[in-house]
C-alpha cells in the first residue's frame, strides 16, 4: 500500500494518511507498521478478518480525504520518517550515462541536505 498525496490525496500528507490507516487498523486489533507478514500460522478466518477490516478502514481514509479533515481525524501525532527520506522515496534512482554509483550516491546526499 502506498500513499501518494495526488488524485483525491493531492496534498495531503502522506505520513498523516499512513498514521490514520495504522490508528483505525490498531483500534479494530490489526497491528500495521506498513506491511503485514503473513505466516502459516494465520488462518483462513485471521485472513478474512483483515480484509474485512481493510474493507471498514480505508472508506474511512476516503471519507477523511473527500472533507479535508484528515488532520481531524488522526489522534494523536504522525508517525515520523526514521530511517528514509519520504519525498521520492518511491522512485528508482537511475544514474546519468557514464557515472558511477559515487557520482549517484554523492547527488543522492546533495539532494537529501537540500530537503
Amino acid at each position: 500500500m502506498t500513499f501518494a498525496p495526488e488524485g483525491l490525496a493531492a496534498g495531503a500528507d502522506p505520513l498523516v494518511m499512513k498514521s490514520f490507516v495504522q490508528q483505525e487498523l490498531i483500534k479494530r486489533g490489526v497491528l500495521w507498521s506498513g506491511f503485514h507478514n503473513l505466516a502459516a500460522a494465520h488462518t483462513d478466518d485471521d485472513i478474512a478478518y483483515l480484509l474485512r477490516v481493510y474493507g471498514e478502514v480505508l472508506p474511512l481514509l476516503r471519507e477523511a480525504l473527500e472533507g479535508r479533515r484528515l488532520g481531524d481525524s488522526l489522534h494523536g501525532a504522525p508517525v515520523e520518517a526514521v530511517f528514509r527520506k519520504t519525498t521520492g522515496f518511491n522512485l528508482k534512482p537511475v544514474a546519468a550515462a557514464g557515472t558511477g554509483a559515487a557520482t549517484l550516491m554523492a547527488q543522492t546526499e546533495t539532494d537529501d541536505a537540500r530537503a
